[in-house]
């Protein structure tokens, strides 16, 4: 079929976070990964998930002025959560439950690339902080390290082509048209890129 796979180094940092975080004034504030609305809070696991009512984490309400860290919001308090699996079975590629006892940050720790895509992450009182801004729930959630999480999305792509093997090109650019496989996410409906579960609606206050 001629498919070209391109691995693209779409490391996407996910950042296990705590209550604290910068993000600069210029970057345009995340609303995917938090509850905009204070009457219509949106949980943090995947609807994909099937869990109990009672099992479901609910984002605390952050409103847009108050996403960035560099604002003062004393009365903000996030759900702390983390995954109790993650407590419980102690999985080998996971981090300890308690970030203070990682000394190493911003660097190749061991085994552990504790390095952002997003630039240099800040720490507060020992635990790393997301650079996104607050997003209402803190603790790693359902994953695995402290600060950074690293994942690649593989794409792959082919060009359209017609039952001789000639490339279509379309009609308006003149340039030939380039598809790639897509998944239509069964918690939202939307279509995207093939890639871990935790994308995006993962991050926490402190984990990234």
């Amino acid at each position: 079929m001629g498919l070209l796979l391109s691995i693209l180094n779409t490391f996407t940092s996910y950042f296990a976070f705590n209550k604290y975080t910068t993000i600069s004034e210029d970057k345009k504030y995340h609303k995917s990964c938090r509850s905009t609305n204070p009457n219509k809070l949106i949980s943090y696991q995947s609807k994909i998930d099937n869990l109990k009512s009672s099992d479901i984490v609910y984002r605390t309400y952050v409103p847009d002025d108050k996403v960035s860290w560099s604002v003062s919001w004393s009365e903000y308090k996030p759900v702390e959560y983390t995954a109790p699996k993650l407590i419980q079975n102690k999985p080998d590629w996971a981090d300890v439950q308690n970030p203070l006892d990682i000394k190493s940050w911003n660097v190749i720790d061991g085994k552990t690339d504790r390095r952002s895509h997003l630039g240099r992450y800040e720490l507060i009182d020992g635990i790393p902080i997301n650079p996104c801004g607050r997003t209402g729930v803190c603790g790693r959630g359902q994953l695995g390290k402290w600060g950074p999480n690293h994942a690649a999305d593989p794409i792959v792509t082919r060009w359209k082509r017609d039952q001789q093997g000639n490339k279509i090109f379309d009609s308006e650019t003149k340039k030939p048209i380039l598809q790639f496989v897509s998944i239509k996410r069964l918690d939202t409906n939307e279509w995207a890129i093939p890639g871990v579960k935790f994308f995006l609606c993962y991050f926490l206050d402190s984990v990234f």
